[in-house]
C-alpha cells in the first residue's frame, strides 16, 4: 500500500500552501489598504497587473489545450486562472506597496494574525476545491458555483 504523504510531496503541497498563503495574506492586506484609502498612485501600477493578467492567461489557454481539457473547459480554465491572477496581482500589489509604507500598521499582530488566518482558510478551500472539482461537476454542484 503506498503512503499518501512522502517526502517530496510533502514539501511540494508545503510551498503551495507558503506561497498560497503569502500571496492571499498579501490581497488581504491590499484590501484594506485600499479600504483605508491610503494607497496612492494606483494607476500607475495598473498595467502591471493587467499584463501579468494578460500572461496566464494566454499560458492558461497553451497548457490547457494540450491536456484532455481542451475547447470550452481550456477557454473556461484559462479565464477563471486569468481573474485570480488580477485578483491576487493586483491586491497583492497593492497590499505590498502599503506594507512597504506603513509596516507598522501591517505588523500589527492582531490584525495579521487575522489576515494570515484567513488567508490560510482560502489556501484550504481553494486546494479541497482543486482536488475535488471533478467530484463536484458530476454532481452537479461545480454548475452551481
Amino acid at each position: 500500500m503506498a503512503r499518501f504523504v512522502d517526502g517530496a510531496r510533502l514539501a511540494r503541497l508545503g510551498l503551495l500552501v507558503a506561497v498560497s498563503t503569502l500571496s492571499l495574506t498579501a490581497s488581504f492586506v491590499g484590501v484594506v489598504a485600499l479600504a483605508s484609502g491610503e494607497v496612492q498612485d494606483t494607476g500607475s501600477r495598473l498595467p502591471l497587473y493587467v499584463t501579468a493578467t494578460a500572461v496566464v492567461f494566454v499560458a492558461g489557454v497553451v497548457l490547457f489545450e494540450g491536456t484532455r481539457h481542451r475547447g470550452r473547459r481550456a477557454l473556461v480554465g484559462s479565464v477563471l486562472s486569468a481573474l485570480a491572477t488580477l485578483f491576487v496581482a493586483a491586491l497583492g500589489g497593492e497590499g505590498l506597496v502599503y506594507t512597504l509604507a506603513n509596516p507598522e500598521a501591517v505588523f500589527e499582530v492582531q490584525l495579521l494574525g487575522y489576515l494570515v488566518s484567513a488567508a490560510l482558510l482560502g489556501t484550504g478551500v481553494g486546494y479541497w476545491l482543486w482536488r475535488n472539482w471533478e467530484m463536484l461537476r458530476v454532481a452537479g454542484i461545480g454548475d452551481a458555483l
